[in-house]
């Protein structure tokens, strides 16, 4: 599986603790702040708030991906239905 892992929000060391679960999976990864068009990934995790969801889908246009929004407010959102520290067991 390839990832794109868009961040556009400052995470701190929990990026290092995505990066390193991320291994452990063997899941390929990117991370960026903004949508890669011009690469090949299976999925595009965005973490963050709602509305960087709704960036990132503005910024993919007509390539669409699957998306898995990942909340960094705590609690789970409309479109980032995953909360911070729940994500191993969506991937």
């Amino acid at each position: 599986m390839k990832l794109l892992v868009i961040v556009k929000k400052p995470i701190g060391d929990l990026l290092n603790k995505l990066a390193m679960d991320f291994k452990k999976l063997g899941i390929e990864y990117k991370i960026s702040d903004v949508y890669l068009a011009e690469k090949d990934f299976d999925i595009v995790l965005v973490i963050g708030e709602d509305r960087d969801v709704l960036k990132v889908f503005q910024e993919m246009g007509k390539d669409i991906k699957p998306v898995l929004g990942i909340s960094i407010i705590g609690k789970e959102g409309f479109l980032t239905e995953v909360p911070i520290g729940s994500h191993q067991k969506y991937l």
